[in-house]
């Protein structure tokens, strides 16, 4: 069965101070863009993680990628998620594919070393047992680290240039996006 696209585009945004997943992106949004690079890849679906019609909401606001993994468990038990955030927009489609293909290989979670994002889980028994704990415990680490630690989560070598895998977090990032970007394939 084919993974499922989550793409997370619920954050605050703070350090931005604005909708990250809005931007402008060239005749389109970040949210666009991202969503536009999962469909570019052999998924089942792609859906985006976000409080808006249409999307899948946090069925436990303020838990940050947890509350949306936590979302996507109920909606999709059993299945395995390609998670993807939408503030990486030069994350390539076969950094992607590499990331699924890795994948297939075994059904511990995986991501590239040095990042936590993006993510290839499968949503097992045990997977939905830690993510549900610790967004209901309120004294429970929430961090997508200890996560994957919990999980065994398998780190590969990134196929691409760490370039791929920087944030838009801040004003000077949105800034400095539109020499990087590179049209989608």
């Amino acid at each position: 069965m084919k993974a499922i696209g989550a793409l997370l585009a619920g954050g605050q945004s703070r350090r931005m101070g604005t909708d990250k997943a809005l931007l402008p992106v060239g005749a389109g949004t970040l949210l666009d863009h991202m969503t536009a690079r999962l469909r570019a890849l052999d998924l089942a679906e792609v859906v985006v993680c976000r409080d808006a019609p249409g999307c899948i909401a946090d069925r436990i606001p303020g838990q940050g990628p947890l509350g949306a993994l936590h979302s996507l468990g109920i909606h999709y038990p059993g299945r395995d998620l390609l998670v993807v955030p939408v503030d990486m927009p030069l994350l390539s489609a076969a950094t992607l594919a590499a990331l699924l293909t890795a994948s297939n290989e075994s059904q511990r979670p995986r991501h590239y070393a040095g990042y936590l994002l993006p993510l290839w889980l499968p949503l097992s028994p045990a997977a939905m047992r830690a993510i549900e704990t610790r967004v209901t415990d309120p004294a429970a680490d929430r961090s997508l680290a200890v996560l994957l630690r919990t999980l065994s989560a398998a780190a590969i070598r990134p196929p691409g240039p760490p370039e791929e895998f920087a944030n838009v977090n801040t004003p000077a990032d949105r800034a400095y996006l539109p020499h990087r970007l590179h049209p989608l394939p």
